[in-house]
């Protein structure tokens, strides 16, 4: 906790400075005042951000793309892509898929930062400028650089900039004054300039917020002042209607959901620095051992913002674990209004149904958006027609929507100054809903049933309909009325029906019985299909006929059956983490075949807990050198003290692999305990562990710089590899500089980190050294120059980049395709078309990515017919570059296909994701039933009609 005086920086700056020193000063510290502080929901006492941040994971590349907001959507892409790592397995460094932000942020100079609500969008954004400003502040202070090179960290909402017809220089100027208008007077001077020499870190906040009719017109005056702005730029926006491209050269990332260290590290800070005084029986180590006994709980503390939420309920003792989904929403709702003291009373109950009846119009409307005159037009209609709100009528709608807003209200303002409005969190708004539906069926049954079949094709109803079933005392009905209904090819009603059954207490009931048996096979047939799998997860979580069948089958008769299988059901139980799940793998790590062991390795990593790193510590002396490499990643994503104690000793293991693998584990880590045991490795005798070591390892410190750029031109060649090395991970416009010469290294190795590092950059000066790289000898620097060119985008980078493809190295021209894709001009197209007739399938499918992201119709023409290609490997990127750019005509041409095409699992995943998407648009092909797959129909449905009787 903080006092009230502590929400100031203390000033060490001496006295009678530079004027101008001491304006920056002063607004770097406005910046900084404006980001450092939030105030906590139980007490209303501001708390530093910092004392509660735990360090992220982001990913390499776009992994998550379920096309609705739930809190099964990340378990869906996480299926698809353990389908991927298990099945193409065509690149090896592919699983290393996860980076800390901080290595992240560092490597590249343009980013987008993608997740779902909840995930810490905004919050990254706002910890990087208070950050920001507070070291540029201390480096000014300390005279390490001056006024000109202060770089000014600003956070911009882009839904501002959309909102003005202003130029973007002008638009960013206005929005400065308008944050900081008690030192805006200071730096007025000098914000055009440092617009313009790249000084500010541009921190673009919620793209999702701007209508999407607009986005490609305000992207376009974005890059467009990019292109004589060359600032560095962070970008936010939700997984979910995000098309790709919105920024020329941003390398797009994901944040990734919590870990269990995670989860636990931020429990333990949350009660260190948030609370006052002790409770009996609360304590971070209750709760963390509350999650752990339930599964479905610790899922939804993979959401910092509702991690949040479950630290203060559980404190407050407002909740009672273990508990429900639903149940956790009722409570944090009735919990936010009661913080109000001048609205505590009678009327708290009148004010959730007011809530309720708000949520269900908007959720029908297809809005999660909306401003004040909609609101108040909402609250007069419910004033109007709901009899339950009688106590209310004597407030105007005006008065109410202050009462429901707020900063800690259910409603927010997008912005201070805004007129738009949201609930405090999407999945606030499908349990709002949820409790209309159930109001409507406990006053007229008929009438409610009506309702929620009216919605049962509404992809973003079927979180509300699955929480309707935790809020309902007998909630067969419901089940009954969704199962008699038609269902399509993909079995959607029957997985709906599966995950409201996760919803509820465990019940007994024969069609419960049909229900999961059903799904059980469905999900046995396709493995990896994330809607199925999701489903199959969140009913192991909650329900013990689901577990009880996933671990009988974890047992030595299916190790040799079906390898595919026994990967998808290891990663189920990973992913569903009960005491139970836990048993069953550390039973196959001590006693399946390799490939089995390895598996349990690595789910057991994600579950992280003190027993899973008691059982994954034996598995560093495996006898398989895989499953001891397996453990020591499993190790580096638990981190925990016990871990690194672990991965010590790994690395002296005797094959360079586990070493390796060891190193990376601790580089992962990243603690300070972790980065002092590399430290003692940095002559290691094999050069993979000292190069992680060295990597890992911050050697900021100036004068360590100085002495890295002097051994760049050391005689010994091992000397210069790993101080350029070093200088790239360093990272800085100083060490960049210094690696240009590097390319015309005589040593390979030299000249392949020097060129990794500039292609990270994407600096635009670097393109004159860089385009002689294209024809360096060695292929590792033609494809890392490849890369960098591809990030520039510039003609003169398109021009040089279209020879490379008929190189003789299939990774450089692999990377030219990947290049030609980001630059994604029609010149960049016509080079990638001959492509796709290539004899080898990795080219093929690479173009097919290429043609994905520049996402024309001629892209996307060209495309179709990949799906149908030989090679398994271009179909599955086909159908991925399809899911994102596919129209409904690309639909209605799916569905003509052959059946037995269609029941791929990349085929038919392509196809359930555009029949989501369009779905919103109300598409005659939506539901996709039987009758409309293929020229004579009569498509096999995958899950077996349900009798729904009983």
């Amino acid at each position: 906790m903080i006092s009230s005086h502590d929400t100031h920086t203390e000033d060490t700056r001496p006295l009678n400075r530079d004027p101008k020193i001491e304006s920056v000063c002063r607004f770097l510290e406005d910046i900084e005042s404006h980001f450092k502080y939030k105030t906590l929901l139980h007490t209303q006492h501001p708390i530093s951000r910092k004392s509660l941040y735990v360090p992220i994971q982001v990913t390499r590349e776009r992994n998550y793309r379920h096309e609705v907001e739930t809190f099964w959507g990340y378990a869906e892409s996480e299926a698809e892509l353990k389908r991927a790592y298990a099945i193409k397995n065509r690149d090896v460094e592919a699983k290393r898929y996860r980076v800390p932000w901080e290595q992240a942020k560092k490597n590249y100079q343009r980013l987008m930062v993608l997740a779902d609500p909840g995930m810490g969008k905004s919050a990254l954004l706002r910890r990087e400028a208070a950050l920001t400003a507070a070291s540029e502040r201390q480096k000014l202070v300390d005279a390490q650089i001056t006024v000109e090179d202060v770089v000014f960290p600003l956070f911009i909402r882009l839904v501002d900039l959309h909102e003005t017809a202003d130029d973007i220089a002008v638009a960013i100027a206005s929005l400065v004054q308008r944050d900081y208008p008690t030192t805006w007077a200071d730096i007025q001077p000098w914000l055009q300039a440092k617009l313009r020499q790249g000084k500010c870190l541009l921190l673009f906040n919620a793209l999702d917020e701007v209508p999407k009719r607009d986005r490609n017109a305000l992207a376009t005056k974005l890059n467009q002042f990019l292109e004589t702005h060359p600032c560095p730029i962070i970008c936010t926006s939700r997984i979910v209607g995000y098309g790709g491209a919105f920024i020329n050269g941003a390398k797009e990332v994901e944040i990734i959901p919590l870990s269990q260290p995670q989860i636990e590290r931020f429990i333990h800070a949350w009660f260190k620095h948030g609370t006052d005084s002790e409770k009996d029986g609360i304590s971070a180590a209750s709760l963390i051992e509350q999650l752990r006994q339930n599964p479905q709980l610790r899922g939804l503390a993979q959401n910092p913002r509702l991690l949040y939420l479950l630290c203060s309920l559980y404190y407050e003792q407002v909740l009672t674990l273990p508990a429900r989904r639903s149940q956790i929403y009722q409570k944090t709702v009735e919990y936010l209004l009661s913080q109000w003291t001048h609205h505590r009373g009678s009327d708290s109950g009148v004010k959730i149904r007011l809530l309720e009846d708000l949520a269900y119009q908007f959720t029908c409307k297809g809005q999660e958006v909306f401003d004040s005159q909609e609101l108040k037009q909402e609250i007069a209609n419910a004033l109007e027609q709901d009899q339950g709100l009688e106590p209310l009528r004597q407030q105007t709608p005006a008065q109410l929507l202050v009462q429901l807003s707020g900063e800690q209200g259910i409603l927010h303002r997008l912005t201070q100054e805004g007129d738009r409005y949201v609930f405090i969190h999407r999945i606030t708004q499908d349990y709002l809903t949820a409790c209309y539906l159930q109001r409507v069926i406990q006053d007229n049954p008929s009438q409610g049933m009506a309702l929620v079949k009216a919605h049962l094709w509404e992809y973003d109803w079927h979180q509300s309909i699955s929480l309707l079933a935790g809020l309902m005392d007998d909630p067969i009905p419901l089940f009954q009325a969704i199962v008699q209904e038609k269902d399509d090819i993909f079995s959607t009603l029957l997985l709906l029906t599966g995950r409201a059954i996760a919803e509820c207490k465990q019940l007994s009931h024969p069609l419960i019985t049909e229900v999961i048996d059903h799904i059980y096979d469905l999900w046995h047939h396709y493995p990896f299909v994330g809607f199925i799998a999701s489903t199959v997860v969140a009913l192991g979580q909650t329900n013990s006929q689901m577990a009880e069948k996933l671990q009988q089958d974890l047992d030595e008769k299916q190790y040799y059956t079906r390898k595919d299988f026994v990967a998808a059901l290891i990663a189920a139980l990973g992913q569903i983490g009960s005491p139970s799940a836990v048993a069953t793998l550390i039973k196959a790590l001590n006693q399946g075949p390799w490939y089995v062991r390895g598996e349990a390795a690595t789910a057991l990593g994600y579950i992280g807990d003190a027993e899973t790193v008691k059982a994954l510590i034996p598995a560093l002396r495996d006898e398989d050198t895989v499953v001891r490499g397996e453990a020591a990643a499993a190790m580096g994503r638990i981190g925990t003290s016990a871990a690194i104690q672990a991965l010590i000793i790994a690395l002296h293991d005797n094959d360079s692999y586990v070493r390796g693998e060891a190193a990376m584990a601790l580089a992962q880590i990243g603690t300070p305990e972790a980065l002092q045991e590399l430290v003692k490795v940095l002559n290691h005798p094999d050069s993979f562990v000292r190069w992680q070591a060295s990597g890992a390892i911050h050697l900021e410190n100036p004068t360590v710089v100085q002495a890295l750029i002097q051994a760049l031109n050391h005689p010994q060649d091992q000397i210069r590899e790993e101080a350029a090395m070093v200088l790239g991970k360093i990272a800085t416009k100083e060490t960049l500089e210094a690696l240009i010469p590097a390319l015309q290294d005589a040593d390979p190795v030299v000249r392949e980190e020097a060129a990794e590092a500039l292609a990270r950059s994407g600096n635009p000066q670097t393109l004159e050294v860089l385009i002689p790289a294209l024809a360096d000898t060695d292929p590792v620097v033609r494809q890392e120059a490849a890369a960098a060119l591809g990030r520039m985008g510039t003609t003169p980078a398109l021009t040089a980049l279209i020879p490379i493809l008929q190189d003789q190295d299939k990774r450089v021209r692999k990377q030219g395709i990947e290049s030609l894709g980001r630059i994604g001009t029609p010149a960049a197209l016509q080079a990638l078309i001959p492509l796709l007739k290539d004899g080898d399938g990795d080219i093929r499918g690479a173009t097919a990515t290429a043609l994905g992201r520049i996402g024309t119709a001629p892209a996307l023409q060209a495309l179709m017919p990949l799906l149908k290609d030989n090679d398994w490997f271009v179909r599955e990127q086909a159908a991925m570059a399809l899911s994102r750019i596919g129209t409904p005509q690309t639909l209605e041409a799916l569905l003509q296909f052959p059946t037995t095409e269609i029941e791929r699992p990349e085929i038919l995943t392509l196809i359930r994701t555009l029949a989501v998407r369009f779905s919103r648009e109300k598409s005659p092909l939506v539901p996709v039933y039987p009758e409309l797959v293929g020229a004579m129909g009569g498509f096999r449905r995958l899950g077996r009609k349900l009798s729904g009787k009983r």
